[in-house]
């Protein structure tokens, strides 16, 4: 690749897609996620996190297979320079408390309260605060991703540089 040319992120995700299966165990996961290069699997990460949080929110998030990553996507976003969207990730991530659950049925056993029909008063509260925190991580984000969009792909072509 021309190294003048700005590359999309997605250049260096997309020919490592699917070398870190998420619907596998958590150990499987995390045994292929440590094969990918340090700056591929951050944007790996960091790509799923805003990918499911735009569509569904936090909740869809840990919710789905992709919050297997939840730690990952963390580390990946202070890398990118996203320490504002980290620290709202942070914060969601403590509804799990203080060790993180990587075992999606352990996970949906948490947090699937949210898809009930008759919250408590408890629950809607936590999930006002988890809506409200996805709103916060999306604003962080900047208006149709741009803030996340630059700082991927600037992350991006720093390891392209490194090569």
């Amino acid at each position: 690749m021309n190294t003048e040319e700005i590359p999309s992120y997605w250049d260096v995700l997309e020919p490592v897609w699917g070398k870190a299966d998420i619907h596998k165990t958590p150990d499987i996961f995390l045994t292929q996620f440590k094969q990918l290069p340090q700056a591929v699997g951050d944007l790996y990460a960091a790509h799923w996190l805003v990918s499911e949080v735009v569509n569904g929110a936090f909740p869809q998030f840990f919710s789905n297979s992709t919050g297997v990553l939840a730690p990952e996507a963390l580390t990946a976003l202070r890398r990118i320079g996203l320490d504002d969207a980290a620290e709202i990730t942070e914060a969601c991530m403590t509804f799990f408390g203080e060790e993180y659950p990587r075992d999606r049925d352990t996970r949906a056993n948490m947090i699937d309260w949210v898809w009930g029909e008759n919250l408590s008063e408890d629950d809607e509260y936590n999930l006002d605060i988890l809506l409200d925190l996805s709103g916060q991580f999306l604003d962080a984000l900047g208006k149709d991703l741009q803030a996340f969009n630059l700082a991927a792909d600037a992350y991006a072509l720093r390891y392209l540089n490194s090569l």
